[in-house]
């Protein structure tokens, strides 16, 4: 990127900033790096399971456990559901057996459980091509 700078016709005041914005984003990119790694060795040990899931990353691992925390202090497989804004509920507006899901719970939790399960679809959908 830097060698397009270079090389492109500019004054020197666009080339200068060009230059300290592409040195910045650059430190960012090892920074976000460092902290991926770091995370992973964190979450892998505490959750080997949950890292091993197909469209769960070691991030999204990481959110679900500061989020959820100890699962196994819950008392039934509902509440983390219902945490997660998986549970379902009945609706009894019709004569049809219904449920809708859950609206409480966290979205965070929510967002990182559509996350996975798109990406364990498409880990899916690309195996069986």
């Amino acid at each position: 990127m830097t060698t397009l700078v270079d090389t492109t016709v500019m004054s020197a005041h666009v080339r200068r900033v060009l230059t300290e914005m592409i040195t910045e984003i650059d430190g960012l990119k090892q920074r976000v790096r460092g902290l991926e790694n770091t995370s992973r060795d964190r979450v892998t040990p505490l959750a080997p399971a949950l890292v091993e899931i197909t469209g769960i990353s070691h991030v999204s691992a990481a959110v679900l456990l500061t989020e959820i925390g100890d699962t196994t202090l819950s008392t039934s497989s509902a509440k983390p559901a219902r945490y997660t804004r998986a549970a379902p509920i009945p609706v009894y507006s019709s004569d049809k057996k219904r449920h809708r899901l859950h609206r409480g719970g966290n979205p965070d939790c929510a967002v990182e459980k559509r996350k996975s399960s798109s990406g364990r679809l498409r880990h899916q959908h690309e195996h069986r091509a």
